[in-house]
């Protein structure tokens, strides 16, 4: 697997992205086989239904490592972007794995709970409070799943994040090692909290001023709150008919919950096709409203190829590739974007924000899409413009 996906003639980011197509494939075809198993004869044991749900945790974790270790180690290694040895990358991913799996078994656990005595209401009730409690603890998530704690901003920044309008006490940093990571808005809104990467301190002021103004620009907006708000509706719809799937002897067992998961990851599936088409225009949006804000567009312009190069370092792509697989716009896109009016409401980050909220509906691909499989940093705020 690993010599195919990273064939030297690829690109990092065609390498990245051929590893997601095969990492999200495999999901899928599992999903599709375990819906098949479990509807042509549901077992129950009642005594070990919560036992035979965390063997499935640790099932899902052993078959993902593969694609996690070509994702995190062998390619940075073989694009010369891994940033520590491998000892301090894999102790990073048991961590990972560690948190993502007992996060999933607390809500499969829990569902099954709500499902068995609530029916579908108490477990939608159940499932809602979980994402719901996902964005709340996404701070601390990130923090477990990098092994970095969250720390003030260095004085220097606080003119620029003066100059943003952003209140140095909502403002954190996070020294996380990878060059993808670049934070975002965590936590609920009104209560959110903005985390920087630590890469960027040797980074020059044009991507300080750039990104805390494009940061600022979609919370003041509403955007990124309505981004939230779009992705937990997606999210809510595929949980819905996940549970619904699941047949009346299954419900309460943990095959009950193979339905569950195995639905919502084709959901998730189809939300990776769809939705990027909406992100891409709210990114662009963002821009533009940086740019209304009083960032000079030929700092926007300076900032952005710096930034694309620390993640995808795709400067152009085929406008199929593009339409499927990314919800940021190319470098050029946005480079060559034009001045239009700017939109009531955009669904900011909407692709990326229904992947964090699918751990508590128990979908397969929340971190096996190109952009963060293997990189555990990357698991609770996937990388974005």
């Amino acid at each position: 697997m690993a010599t195919l996906i990273g064939d030297s003639r690829l690109s990092w980011a065609q390498a990245r992205l051929r590893l997601g197509m095969a990492n999200v494939g495999f999901w899928v075809l599992t999903a599709v086989l375990a819906l098949a198993a479990v509807w042509a004869g549901p077992s129950a044991s009642a005594a070990s239904e919560g036992a035979r749900w965390l063997l499935m945790v640790g099932l899902f974790a052993l078959a993902q490592a593969p694609f996690d270790l070509v994702g995190g180690w062998w390619l940075p290694r073989t694009y010369h972007r891994a940033v520590e040895p491998f000892g301090a990358w894999l102790s990073q991913w048991a961590r990972g794995v560690a948190v993502h799996s007992a996060v999933w078994s607390v809500a499969g656990l829990a569902l099954l709970l709500a499902q068995a005595r609530g029916g579908w209401l108490g477990a939608m009730a159940v499932g809602t409070a979980g994402m719901a409690a996902v964005v709340a603890l996404q701070g601390p998530l990130t923090e477990l799943l990098s092994g970095r704690s969250l720390r003030p901003v260095p004085d220097r920044l606080h003119p620029m994040l003066a100059r943003a309008g952003l209140d140095p006490a909502r403002v954190k940093l996070l020294a996380a090692p990878e060059p993808s990571f670049v934070g975002g808005w965590v936590g609920l809104p009104g209560r959110d909290t903005l985390i920087v990467p630590g890469t960027w301190l040797g980074l020059p002021d044009s991507v300080w001023v750039t990104q805390l103004t494009r940061r600022a620009q979609a919370r003041a907006r509403g955007w990124r709150a309505h981004g939230l708000a779009s992705a937990l509706v997606f999210n809510v719809v595929g949980l819905g008919l996940a549970l619904w799937m699941v047949p009346s002897e299954a419900i309460g067992t943990a095959g009950g919950l193979l339905v569950v998961s195995a639905t919502f990851t084709l959901w998730s599936f189809l939300g990776l096709l769809t939705l990027p088409s909406r992100a891409r225009p709210a990114v662009a949006a963002v821009d533009a409203a940086a740019v209304a804000a009083g960032l000079p567009r030929t700092t926007l312009h300076a900032a952005l190829p710096i930034l694309d190069a620390r993640q995808e370092d795709e400067p152009t792509r085929p406008d199929v590739v593009e339409a499927i697989f990314h919800p940021v716009p190319s470098l050029s896109s946005r480079l060559d974007a034009p001045t239009t009016p700017l939109p009531a409401r955009v669904p900011y980050r909407i692709a990326r924000n229904t992947l964090t909220l699918s751990w508590v509906c128990l979908g397969g691909l929340s971190r096996a899409v190109h952009c963060n499989a293997g990189l555990p940093t990357l698991w609770a705020i996937p990388p974005g413009d």
